[in-house]
């Protein structure tokens, strides 16, 4: 299963990132019982890095990805399930 997305220029900054990726994982992890999810990054995006760990990624290692410069990042399920457990409810 794979999944990509991007956000216009314009619209950076405004959430709309790290929403859409939190749903993504709510999917992967409670509908389809997924072990772990990956991220890959472009090295040089520092904002979706930010937005990787705000999620409670862990960064893994540097790798290429069709020859560009990537971070890959991890969350396993245990460790998503523990924060939506930890959360305060809204």
């Amino acid at each position: 299963m794979e999944l990509a997305s991007a956000v216009a220029h314009q619209y950076w900054g405004m959430g709309f990132a790290t929403e859409t990726a939190s749903a993504a994982l709510v999917i992967g992890f409670q509908a389809h019982w997924l072990d772990n999810i990956v991220l890959l990054v472009d090295a040089a995006n520092t904002p979706s890095r930010r937005v990787a760990e705000k999620l409670g990624f862990d960064f893994e290692r540097n790798t290429l990805w069709k020859s560009v410069p990537a971070m890959l990042y991890r969350l396993k399920r245990r460790e998503f399930s523990a924060q939506v457990e930890s959360a305060p409810a809204p």
